[in-house]
């Protein structure tokens, strides 16, 4: 899975998209049958790795 998202700051009105993939082997425990809330949650913890501040902003999820 790729994850598009950018720095939500209102100070430099954003930043430009990053992307981070996430292997879909972390999906395997629940599968893309877990719910709504297990999937959100690997998909924050990703992106928090790549980029460590509570700032940001998802655009777009590409399965």
């Amino acid at each position: 899975m790729k994850v598009i998202w950018q720095v939500n700051d209102d100070y430099v009105r954003g930043s430009k998209p990053h992307t981070t993939t996430i292997p879909d082997g972390e999906f395997e425990d629940g599968g893309w049958k877990a719910d709504e809330e297990d999937r959100k949650r690997i998909i924050e913890e990703h992106v928090k790795d790549d980029y460590d501040d509570l700032g940001w902003l998802i655009i777009r999820i590409e399965e």
